[in-house]
């Protein structure tokens, strides 16, 4: 089973590097990457230094993502405390 995951990871490191430069390009633009951002990853020939940019990016998108999820929490809580009244709202002392 071991030996079966390693090939399937060659195979599709070896499609991955086949892709053609637009493909990619496109990938990199659907991935939410600038156009600056991709012409300095084509500008990397080396592939450790292109994952680098490429762990970067994510984290940068990782922890957009976890500021408005922050966000919907606020949200969240504002639309619970007016949907909710308090036990002295309900008695009409406030």
């Amino acid at each position: 089973m071991v030996i079966f995951m390693k090939k399937e990871k060659f195979l599709y490191a070896q499609r991955c590097a086949a892709r053609p430069d637009a493909s990619l390009r496109q990938n990199l633009i659907d991935a939410g990457c600038s156009r600056e951002w991709i012409d300095r990853f084509f500008a990397e020939s080396d592939t450790p230094q292109q994952l680098q940019l490429l762990n970067r990016h994510r984290k940068q998108l990782l922890d957009n993502l976890h500021q408005k999820e922050k966000q919907i929490d606020c949200l969240d809580y504002l639309i619970y405390c007016l949907t909710h009244p308090t036990s002295e709202e309900k008695k009409g002392n406030l």
